[in-house]
């Protein structure tokens, strides 16, 4: 058997192609060897601090560690005491209402518990809306508008507000777990109940939102902010607790 010319002449260039492709293949199975280790950190936490605070800080950690897996779930104030039995989470962080304090504290055996800030609920509406003028919202007022719930266990009256009022009195409410739909019923005219510390302080992530009030609401409704901690060995978790623990999101501005 002989070459052909033209095999005559690729032949060396074929030669190294092939000299090539068991250089790559080594590379690749060396590689393969040395898998890159993936922490999952879970987190469990009021929606309203999903959609401000903690998508930011999610962003920053992976920048500065991308062998990083962080999965935020939310849920209601309810759901996430509920989960303090159990050991599901690495860091619970929750808006608690003074009435639901001593149970939490109490539920929590896994966890090390920080207070990380005090806050009351406020209300945003649409610079636009009727009430935009009053310095301070009333129940009364809110009986006689449409008010939107952000509500992610399909539950009536798993909102932070039914710890504080009777909603089923207002004269229309409606819920949704859907966040961008959310925000659309507030340019549309509804009034949303809003934590007022962490939405002042959340500036970057509500920085397009020019168009929205932040009102004070009377009586104020106190709550507290607390971290609960699973205790664990991972630098990346007690890096995260530690930025949660320091922020100045959880105070007043």
């Amino acid at each position: 058997v002989y070459l052909t010319e033209l095999g005559e002449q690729i032949y060396p260039h074929i030669k190294n192609i092939v000299s090539e492709y068991a250089i790559v293949e080594q590379l690749c199975s060396a590689q393969q060897q040395k898998p890159v280790a993936i922490e999952k950190i879970n987190i469990l936490t009021h929606p309203l601090i999903a959609d401000t605070y903690l998508s930011e800080l999610a962003i920053s950690t992976l920048n500065n560690h991308p062998q990083c897996h962080i999965q935020v779930r939310e849920a209601s104030i309810e759901r996430c005491i509920e989960e303090l039995g159990h050991q599901n989470y690495d860091i619970i962080l929750i808006p608690i209402p003074k009435s639901q304090l001593d149970k939490a504290l109490l539920d929590s055996n896994f966890y090390i518990a920080e207070k990380v800030g005090d806050d009351y609920l406020a209300v945003e509406m649409h610079l636009s809306h009727p009430l935009a003028h009053k310095n301070t919202i009333t129940f009364k007022d809110l009986s006689c508008t449409n008010v939107i719930f952000i509500n992610q266990d399909h539950e009536k009256d798993a909102s932070l507000a039914s710890y504080y009022f009777d909603i089923r009195k207002l004269k229309n409410f409606i819920e949704t777990d859907n966040l961008a739909l959310y925000r659309k019923y507030i340019a549309n005219g509804f009034v949303a109940f809003t934590f007022n510390t962490l939405r002042k302080n959340a500036i970057s992530y509500f920085s397009k939102e020019k168009d929205i009030l932040v009102k004070s609401l009377h009586p104020k409704c106190p709550f507290t902010y607390y971290m609960f901690l699973k205790p664990s060995d991972s630098p990346l978790v007690q890096e995260l607790a530690q930025k949660i623990q320091n922020n100045n999101y959880f105070s007043a501005p």
